[in-house]
């Protein structure tokens, strides 16, 4: 599991591919994320090349991040992951 500090910029990046392999830009792109409280937050995405999209979050609170970047529309493949946040020694 990747470790960022607390407020910390982290740069989470999604591919969407269609079903031959091809990037492909989804209609749409959501992110979602889920914060150590189980709370949910959100932040917008911005496309980087054909399909290839980013979202910056930066952690605010201790803890394990769960996050998914979901396309829809033409493209509808999402990217998971999640990293840990800690705090001062």
């Amino acid at each position: 599991m990747n470790s960022y500090g607390i407020g910390t910029l982290v740069r989470i990046t999604g591919t969407f591919r269609d079903l031959s392999g091809t990037l492909t830009d989804p209609t749409a792109v959501t992110f979602e994320i889920s914060l150590p409280t189980k709370e949910l937050d959100t932040a917008n995405t911005s496309k980087d090349s054909t399909g290839v999209y980013h979202a910056d979050y930066v952690p605010t609170i201790k803890g394990g991040y769960t996050y998914k970047m979901l396309g829809n529309g033409s493209c509808q493949v999402g990217a998971y992951g999640y990293f840990n946040a800690i705090g001062d020694f």
